[in-house]
């Protein structure tokens, strides 16, 4: 019996000490002239190893739980230089909803 409160006591502080908070991770993408830019898409990976994939909304929002630490998260959109964020902290110090500007990839018209 004493073996067994013990494996019970073991196994509870295993799990215990592998939990992992999550944040609320959330903000806007637009363009240069600050138009949103619906389903837009979001990945990410934490140097401990956890994912996420999200698209924004109609409206170029974004809004998700994920668990915190530092993440690499790369953001593209069709007609738009993809965004790399390395070392992105997860939860952010201000804790608030970030803003993203997405540069389009298509050359300026010429005029002649």
């Amino acid at each position: 019996m004493k073996v067994l409160h013990t494996l019970v006591l073991i196994i509870g502080l295993a799990v215990f000490a592998n939990a992992q908070n999550k944040s609320r991770f959330c903000g806007t993408i637009t363009d240069e002239q600050g138009a949103v830019l619906p389903v837009t898409a979001i990945e990410g990976k934490s140097s401990k190893g956890n994912k996420f994939k999200i698209n924004t909304d109609s409206n170029g929002n974004f809004d998700t739980e994920i668990f915190d630490g530092l993440y690499k998260i790369l953001i593209k959109a069709s007609g738009f230089k993809k965004v790399v964020m390395k070392n992105k902290l997860i939860p952010t110090e201000s804790g608030k909803c970030i803003q993203i500007e997405l540069k389009s990839n298509v050359p300026p018209h010429q005029i002649t």
